[in-house]
Parts: structure tokens; sequence; C-alpha cells
């Protein structure tokens, strides 16, 4: 059996977010939003090459938007990581061509500087 949705919004959940959601190939959303973690983005989560959603605000993550979201997943459709709460940071980096693309919030991270030419995106897909 293969786990492909997994959602535990509006919860309490408390603490990090399992690193071992990562061993989970097949999985293609991770829905976290409106609960209580903690703690940073996995690193691990690099692994998760098949992810079209993520969605992990209102919690109290804290740590940048790691660079791996936006080079490693390719499929990615939806990436919603709003109110991190780490210290001011860089836009992150985009070094991939990401054609599934169709909405991006990183509202209320901290983010400085200036936005990359080529994260534009056709005004009518948001």
């Amino acid at each position: 059996m293969c786990l492909y949705f997994s959602s535990l919004i509006g919860n309490r959940l408390t603490g990090s977010i399992p690193k071992e959601l990562a061993n989970l190939s097949s999985l293609t959303s991770l829905h976290f939003s409106s609960n209580n973690f903690t703690g940073e983005i996995p690193e691990t989560y690099a692994r998760l090459t098949t992810l079209k959603e993520f969605k992990i605000s209102d919690n109290n993550f804290r740590g940048q938007i790691p660079e791996f979201i936006f080079q490693n997943w390719r499929n990615i459709t939806k990436i919603i990581i709003s109110d991190l709460n780490g210290a001011e940071a860089a836009f992150p980096q985009l070094n991939a061509k990401l054609p599934e693309l169709d909405r991006v919030d990183l509202s209320f991270n901290r983010l400085s500087g200036e936005v990359p030419d080529h994260f534009a995106l056709p005004l009518d897909t948001f």
C-alpha cells in the first residue's frame, strides 16, 4: 500500500513534523496547516520528488524556506509556506524550471531582497 495524500490540517498537533515521511516515495500531497508544529522543514523532504502540493502555513515553524523545494520538487503545483518564525532571509533561489507550479504563497516569512526574475509567472495563474 502506498500513501499518496496526507492532510493534518486544523488540529492541535505539536512537535516537529516527521522527517520519516520522506520515505514515502509516492506521496503527492502534504497538508500540515493550522497546527502547533515547531522546528524546521526537514532536509530529508528533498527526496519527496513526487510531491505536488505542500501546505504548512499557520504553525510555529522556524528557519528558512529550504532551497530544495524549488530545486528538487519538479512536479510541484502548490507551495504554501507562511508564518515561518525565522530570521530575515533572502528570497529563495529558483534554479529549476517548475512548469506545473500554479500557486505560491510565501507570506509572513520575513523575506528580504529582490524577487528573482525567473520567478515571474503569468498573472492568470494566481
